[in-house]
């Protein structure tokens, strides 16, 4: 067979750890968490400087600080990159419900390709 790879992206749920805490980008909230009771939000950033050091298509969605499996659908988010992002009530929080959708779009919109992004939910 031969020639070129199928244009595909590998979408990934990572983690909240790996957010920088500010803009400066010198902090992540994994930083504040030991490895030997943190394993997942560790486990989450090594992935994502994995991701980032290969040559695929890639995009790595991170959830807000507090993912809330039973709140609401809104339908509307604020969407972020790398910093951790906060509401119009100053809490890094979304819903399942929303989280679906920011998924769903990015997913449907294509954009976003080689980054992480995260989103919180508004309202």
């Amino acid at each position: 067979m031969g020639g070129d790879l199928p244009d595909v992206r590998f979408l990934t749920i990572g983690g909240y750890g790996s957010l920088y805490m500010d803009e400066t980008r010198t902090k992540q909230v994994v930083d504040d968490i030991p490895k030997d009771v943190g394993a997942v939000p560790w486990a989450a950033k090594e992935a994502l400087d994995l991701f980032r050091a290969s040559d695929i298509n890639w995009t790595f969605f991170s959830p807000a600080g507090y993912f809330d499996t039973k709140g609401p659908r809104t339908g509307s988010y604020t969407l972020g990159g790398d910093v951790v992002i906060l509401n119009e009530q100053g809490k890094s929080y979304i819903s399942y419900a929303d989280f679906a959708v920011f998924l769903v779009d990015g997913i449907e919109q294509g954009k976003h390709i080689r980054e992480r992004i995260t989103a919180v939910s508004r309202g």
